[in-house]
């Protein structure tokens, strides 16, 4: 289930969590190793953000790089706690769902998202400033935290300023690991989802210690 985790955690951590929380409501004893795989999954997608602005806007990854980091070190060593606590109980056969992100139809449907996305950005960003760039990251991190981050990697510095679109990543990492907790609590039970709460608190309390002074003040 932690590798599991890892490799879903490529295509969609979102999707990882609601696999994982569906095997945990059928299966309550095994929690700690589902939570493994959720947490897993997290840290992937903290290091699949620091690619995808590496790869756009390779400024902003000075400030980015520490707290994502961290994080998914977190994230990653709590997974292997739980998967090592969990191990003699780990489920057999039953492999993980996930969508091929080559499909057409997920292609085209990311492809959709972003063109929304990033034209909502530059509206809220030109009309509200950094504000708005950190409001519409709220919400679109509650989704995908992919498309909003080569949007704002791609607005600054021209249309937002880098410290701007740092906070507004920051901001749809945080929306996207909030937004696992309560699918996890929604489908996999309140005693799951507790599990995952306090990995991803405690994964992101840790990387909160790597804020730069700069983005401080």
């Amino acid at each position: 289930m932690l590798l599991s985790g890892l490799a879903g955690g490529l295509v969609s951590s979102t999707a990882v969590t609601l696999n994982m929380a569906r095997l945990a409501r059928a299966d309550g004893e095994r929690g700690n190793i589902f939570a493994a795989g959720v947490l897993a999954a997290g840290a992937v997608m903290m290091l699949r953000v620091l690619v995808i602005v590496g790869i756009i806007n390779v400024a902003l990854l000075p400030s980015l790089a520490l707290p994502l980091l961290l994080a998914a070190l977190a994230l990653a060593g709590i997974a292997g706690y739980l998967a090592n606590w969990g191990r003699e109980d780990c489920p057999v056969g039953k492999p993980i769902s996930l969508q091929n992100p080559f499909e057409l139809r997920v292609v085209l449907e990311f492809g959709a998202l972003l063109a929304v996305i990033m034209a909502a950005t530059k509206l809220l960003s030109a009309w509200a400033g950094s504000e708005g760039a950190i409001t519409l990251a709220a919400v679109s991190g509650l989704v995908d935290v992919d498309a909003i981050t080569i949007s704002l990697a791609r607005l600054a510095p021209q249309g937002l300023a880098p410290a701007s679109a740092v906070w507004a990543i920051l901001v749809a990492v945080v929306a996207n690991s909030v937004s696992k907790i309560v699918l996890a609590m929604a489908v996999g039970g309140i005693g799951f989802g507790k599990v995952v709460a306090r990995g991803i608190a405690a994964g992101l309390a840790v990387g909160a210690l790597g804020l730069t002074p700069a983005l401080l003040t």
